[in-house]
C-alpha cells in the first residue's frame, strides 16, 4: 500500500497535497479535533518511517489485533488514508445525513471492506431518510448463503473415520501416545457427540436461509408492527449482503489459522505416533471435522445483525396467516434452529473440556460461551415473547368477534380455535387422543400388570445396600 505523493489520497481527489497527503478541504472536513489529528500524524509517521517507539509499538499492536481477529484497527491500513475513514466511522454524528453521505462518496471502493458497516450504522439512525429499493436488492442469493460444502465434509470425514476403525487392521505402534484399542475406546466416546456435532452444524447453516423471507415480509411491513421495525430489518439484511461479499480477508485470516492448526496437528502427529497410512488419514479425518466445524461458526459471524434487528422490536401477529400459526411458523423454526445450534455447540465443547481441558482451552471456551449463551438466551427469550403475543392477539380477536354476533363472525372463531401456538403441541394432542389414549384404555390390564412387575425390579437397582 503506497500513498500518492503528487495529489490528495481520498478517491476521486486530484487536489494539491495539504497535510497527510489530503488537500486542505478533506483534511479540515475529517480530521476535526486534535484527537484525530493527532493519531492521523501518528499514522503517516509511521508510514513514512519516522515514527516513535511508542507510535511504532501502537501500530505494531493494531497490525497484530487486526490479523488476529480480523477486527478494523485504525493504525493498520489496507488502502490509502483508511485510517481516516475509521476515524470517521468512530467519531462521527451518524445523525448527520448529509456529512455521513459524502464519508460513503469518498470511501465506497473495492478496497474498502468496512464501508457497508458504515452505511448500517447510518442507515438505522436515519431510518425515515433510507430509500427503499426493489425487494429484490436485499434477498440474498445461494453464493451468499453459508456454504454446505463444510458439512458435506464433516460427513464424509465421521464415515471415513469409522470405516477406519472398523475394517481395516489395527496399526501398531502409538497414536499420540495411544494404542489401537486406547484410540478405539476413545473415539467410541467421542462418536455421540459427533454425530449430534453434525445437526447441530447443519442448524448453524440452515439459519441464513431464513433470511429472504424476512427480507419480503419486512418488506411489505408485516414483519414487525412499527415501520421502523421494518426498515432497520432490511437495512441489517443489506449489510449483511455487502459484509459478505467483501469479507475477503476475514475468510482469508479465517484460512490462515486453520491451515496453521493443521500444521501444529500434522507436526504433533509426526512427533508423537508412529507413521502408519491408517492412522494418518485417520488424523487428517478429525483435522477436517474440526476445520469445518470452526469454518461454519466464524461464517454465522457475519449474519448475526439480522438475529440482533429481531430482538428490538415487537413481531406483528398475524392470525390469519395461511401458515395457520399467526405468521410465526417460520420464525419460530429459525428461533429453534438459533438455539439448538448455539446451546448445542455450547453444551458439546464443554463436555469436550471436562474431557481434554487446559488453561487456554478454558480461555477459548469462555469467549465462546459468552456469544453463544447470550444468542440462545434471546432465542429462547423471543420464542416465548412471541407465544405471549400470539395469545393474547388470538384472545382479543375471539372477543371482538363474539361482540359482532354474526355467522361470519363465527366461522372466523372456529377458525381461531384451530390456531396453536405451538403447532408441535397440536400434533402430539391429536396423536394422544386419537392413539395413545384409545390403546391405553384397551390394554390397561396389561399395562398395570407390566408396570407391577417392573416396581421391583427398578428398586433392586437403586437400592442401596
Amino acid at each position: 500500500m503506497k500513498y500518492n505523493k503528487e495529489h490528495c489520497n481520498i478517491p476521486g481527489c486530484n487536489h494539491s497535497i495539504y497535510r497527510n497527503y489530503m488537500c486542505k478541504e478533506h483534511y479540515d472536513f475529517y480530521l476535526t479535533n486534535d484527537k484525530c489529528r493527532e493519531i492521523s500524524n501518528n499514522v503517516i509517521a509511521v508510514y513514512e518511517g519516522k515514527g516513535s517507539r511508542k507510535q511504532k509499538a501502537l501500530a505494531f499492536r493494531d497490525y497484530v489485533v487486526h490479523h488476529a481477529f480480523d477486527y478494523p484497527m485504525i493504525r493498520y491500513e489496507h488502502f490509502p488514508l483508511e485510517h481516516v475513514f475509521l476515524l470517521a466511522l468512530r467519531c462521527f454524528d451518524k445523525h448527520d445525513k448529509e456529512r455521513c453521505s459524502r464519508v460513503i462518496e469518498d470511501f465506497d471502493i473495492p478496497a474498502n471492506e468496512n464501508i457497508a458497516m458504515f452505511k448500517r450504522i447510518v442507515n438505522v439512525q436515519n431510518v425515515d431518510d433510507v430509500k427503499i429499493k426493489p425487494v429484490e436488492f436485499y434477498l440474498l442469493s445461494k453464493q451468499e448463503l453459508i456454504s454446505v460444502v463444510p458439512f458435506l465434509i464433516f460427513i464424509f470425514c465421521i464415515l471415513l473415520s469409522y470405516l477406519l476403525l472398523r475394517l481395516t487392521q489395527p496399526w501398531t505402534g502409538e497414536f499420540f501416545g495411544m494404542t489401537y484399542q486406547e484410540t478405539v475406546c476413545l473415539y467410541k466416546q467421542v462418536l455421540p457427540y459427533l454425530l449430534l456435532l453434525m445437526l447441530v452444524l447443519w442448524s448453524g447453516i440452515r439459519l441464513a436461509s431464513f433470511y429472504n423471507y424476512f427480507a419480503r415480509r419486512a418488506y411489505n411491513l408485516s414483519l414487525f408492527e412499527n415501520v421502523d421495525g421494518n426498515i432497520n430489518m432490511l437495512s441489517q439484511i443489506k449489510y449483511v449482503k455487502d459484509r459478505k461479499l467483501k469479507a475477503n480477508s476475514y475468510k482469508c485470516s479465517l484460512l490462515g489459522g486453520l491451515i496453521g492448526i493443521s500444521s501444529l496437528v500434522v507436526y504433533n502427529y509426526f512427533s508423537n505416533s508412529s507413521f502408519h497410512i491408517c492412522s494418518f488419514a485417520f488424523m487428517l479425518s478429525g483435522v477436517m471435522m474440526v476445520a469445518s466445524l470452526l469454518y461454519v461458526y466464524n461464517m454465522t459471524v457475519l449474519y448475526f445483525p439480522v438475529f440482533e434487528a429481531l430482538k428490538h422490536y415487537k413481531l406483528k401477529i398475524d392470525l390469519y396467516n395461511p401458515d395457520h400459526n399467526g405468521g410465526l411458523a417460520k420464525i419460530h423454526n429459525f428461533l429453534f434452529k438459533t438455539f439448538v445450534y448455539n446451546e448445542g455447540l455450547i453444551l458439546i465443547v464443554l463436555w469436550l473440556c471436562f474431557k481434554f481441558a487446559n488453561g487456554w482451552v478454558w480461555f477459548i471456551v469462555s469467549l465462546l460461551l459468552i456469544m453463544r449463551v447470550n444468542h440462545a438466551r434471546w432465542s429462547a427469550k423471543l420464542y416465548i415473547s412471541s407465544l405471549k403475543a400470539f395469545y393474547r392477539a388470538k384472545k382479543v380477536e375471539r372477543e371482538k368477534l363474539l361482540l359482532q354476533n354474526d355467522e361470519k363472525a363465527f366461522d372466523n372463531v372456529e377458525k381461531l380455535d384451530k390456531l396453536y401456538g405451538v403447532k408441535v403441541l397440536k400434533y402430539v394432542w391429536n396423536i394422544a387422543l386419537i392413539v395413545v389414549l384409545p390403546y391405553l384404555i384397551n390394554n390397561a390390564d396389561g399395562i398395570i400388570k407390566w408396570i407391577g412387575t417392573q416396581i421391583p425390579i427398578i428398586w433392586n437397582t437403586v437400592l442401596i445396600r
